[in-house]
């Protein structure tokens, strides 16, 4: 996408600032504490935050079955596979001492270890990557019961095998089942949780471990859910995330996209920060392993440490803080310090040596024959979404627009419409005899984050005064290409020596991510690919959801802003969107009686179809959490089937 994005930092700017106001707000916070009653009063207010966030599913029936069993020298396998949600199935391999120690009465192993939930990062073998497995058996060699599921997508639990996804990368398919599950109301990260609490209660269950001694450690995404699963279970004596915890700052600040599981929706929003995470059931021993020349910026790593170190002790509780001295990675002096760590709380003795010894193939790590996708019973994610779809599309009642309004300026939380400043920017001759009169929009308090052009044969140096006809264009990713290839077909304006204050005006808005303001950071190459599932457009897409107002909702209040701007005089306002355009340009049609008439070009059929495709291209931007409960586009597009051209 070659597009002129003359305000590319703006963007960034507006989340930086957010970030920032968040992050000095909370520390303000924590400096206040002053004894283990304020810290109890602050945790406390974490966990119901998070609680917030987090909405997970009734139990179920785990149906555990163990398809197989290996034993090697001072440990075993188990290779199991169970479910955390009807027909949603999850691989996993249960490292055991061999022989199992015996309790201090003699003769029976019950309740006697120690156990570990091993949380995998994205690797694409999942529980059979090398280093995890290493880590496993440096684990069960001193004595821990080490359990190790893998995530969805990875190891056995492929979802895009054989179809377009895979093109997509690991990281790129969660984001791509992150955006289905949303259209839905529902949050990818809360399914991965999920589905690693279910583990933690499979651990748990199992006859050879003491529940007082249980702990969590995972590197990477292993690290963001050995963080999660701290934060909402009171369970694990002691944790260890592994190269993830900086703070949200530092990541916005860096311009560093993350999964779409590492950015809980409304974080932001509720004034959390990373640190949270690791205080919200505090006391709790808890080792931060960082990596000196981590993406995850280490210095993050050591303000949450001095953070959660002070919470921590007004309970008398161990935090600790490591960084390795290599880059990103579970690597020899991370595992040694993990094993120090977890020996010293479950025997009372650090025991960091890793040793040596082999690693089993990884074939033997297989839970079944070819993956989860053909485990009898077991269901596609794809699936789920598309049965939760056509639930939702029976239980919606048509909603009159009197009615609709209130409820989808709910939904968006677009923020109160005003008449926002604007400056003015310099022409620009796009095509002969077709100039491009500018200016910058502050449709956010100080932050340009629009920009409106009038389109004519002559330059305007301002807004007003207003014709009695404005034809306002939305584009689908940028205003002047489009125009320029397409010219608005007789744009009526002043020219030399005409009068000012003619019949009709055309003008074309470039909000937030899109034309002239289209990001230019996130270390992504020169060319914008707005729809790659890890470039600049998911980034920010992902920070609204942290804020709580996403980019949609961004958007449409751009062009209600605009709106307002245009109808200053009493100008009677077209709208005509294209492509992605149409979508914020149709909710805010909906929530405008100043928009008299609407015409949409190449409109997505309906947020339904993109959530049941197996693989869809619609991007995080355009996507409003939820909205599926609420209405879709043809229901939209009846309720203001009179504006309609």
């Amino acid at each position: 996408m070659a597009v002129s994005s003359l305000f590319g930092d703006c963007v960034n700017e507006y989340y930086v600032a957010l970030a920032r106001e968040n992050f000095e707000r909370r520390a303000s916070v924590l400096a206040s504490i002053r004894d283990r009653a304020g810290a109890e009063c602050y945790t406390a207010a974490v966990r119901e935050k998070l609680r917030k966030i987090f909405c997970f599913p009734e139990r179920v029936a785990p149906k555990v079955k163990v398809t197989a069993k290996y034993i090697f020298s001072g440990f075993s396998i188990e290779n199991l596979i169970f479910q955390s949600r009807p027909g949603w199935y999850v691989t996993a391999n249960l490292y055991l001492p061999d022989p199992l120690p015996h309790s201090s009465e003699g003769g029976s192993s019950a309740r006697n270890l120690p156990g570990v939930l091993f949380l995998c990062g994205h690797s694409q073998d999942g529980k059979g990557a090398k280093l995890y497995r290493t880590t496993c058996i440096g684990l069960v060699l001193k004595g821990f019961a080490v359990l190790i599921p893998d995530p969805v997508e990875q190891g056995e639990r492929r979802q895009y095998d054989g179809i377009g996804g895979t093109s997509l990368g690991l990281c790129g398919n969660h984001n791509l089942m992150g955006r289905q599950l949303l259209l839905t109301g529902e949050y990818f990260g809360t399914w991965r949780l999920w589905d690693a609490l279910c583990a933690l209660d499979l651990l748990e269950s199992r006859p050879e471990v003491d529940v007082s001694r249980l702990y969590v450690t995972g590197n990477s995404g292993g690290g963001t859910l050995t963080a999660l699963v701290g934060a909402v279970d009171p369970r694990p004596a002691g944790i260890a995330p592994g190269c993830y915890i900086t703070s949200w700052k530092h990541n916005i600040e860096n311009e560093l996209p993350a999964d779409i599981e590492q950015t809980p929706p409304h974080a932001l929003e509720f004034g959390l920060e990373m640190g949270d995470l690791l205080l919200a059931y505090a006391p709790r021993s808890t080792l931060i392993l960082a990596q000196r020349n981590d993406f995850f910026d280490p210095r993050g790593a050591r303000e949450t440490f001095h953070e959660v170190e002070r919470i921590n002790s007004f309970f008398g509780t161990e935090t600790r803080l490591f960084v390795g001295p290599t880059g990103h990675g579970l690597y020899r002096e991370n595992r040694e310090t993990l094993y120090g760590f977890l020996t010293k709380l479950a025997f009372g003795k650090e025991d960091s040596a890793e040793g040596q010894f082999e690693l089993p193939p990884v074939g033997m790590t297989f839970a079944t024959e070819n993956g989860t996708a053909g485990f009898p019973g077991s269901r596609l994610l794809r699936e789920l979404v598309r049965e939760k779809c056509g639930k939702l599309a029976r239980a919606r009642k048509s909603i009159p627009r009197a009615r609709l309004r209130p409820l989808l300026a709910e939904l968006l939380n677009a923020g109160g419409t005003f008449v926002p400043h604007y400056r003015v920017l310099r022409h620009i001759s796009v095509v002969k005899d077709l100039a491009a009169s500018r200016f910058a929009l502050e449709t956010e308090k100080g932050r340009i984050m629009s920009v409106l052009s009038r389109w004519s044969a002559d330059g305007w140096y301002f807004i007003d005064p207003m014709p009695e006809k404005v034809m306002l264009y939305v584009p689908h990713l940028d205003s002047r290409s489009e125009l320029a290839a397409n010219p608005p077909a007789s744009p009526r304006s002043r020219r030399a020596g005409e009068a000012f204050g003619t019949s009709e005006a055309f003008y074309a808005l470039d909000f937030r991510t899109i034309g002239e303001m289209t990001p230019t950071g996130t270390d992504q190459p020169a060319v914008r690919d707005f729809f790659a599932p890890y470039q600049f457009d998911y980034h920010y897409a992902s920070l609204g959801l942290m804020a709580g107002r996403t980019v949609l909702a961004g958007k449409v209040h751009d062009i209600l802003c605009a709106v307002e701007l245009l109808a200053e005089h009493g100008a009677e306002i077209t709208v005509e969107a294209h492509g992605l355009g149409c979508i914020p340009a149709l909710f805010a049609a909906v929530l405008s009686d100043k928009i008299v008439k609407l015409k949409l070009k190449d409109c997505l059929e309906s947020f339904e179809s993109a959530a049941v495709s197996d693989v869809t291209t619609f991007p995080l931007s355009c996507i409003a959490p939820g909205i599926l409960g609420l209405t879709d586009i043809p229901e939209l597009r009846d309720s203001i089937a009179e504006k309609l051209l």
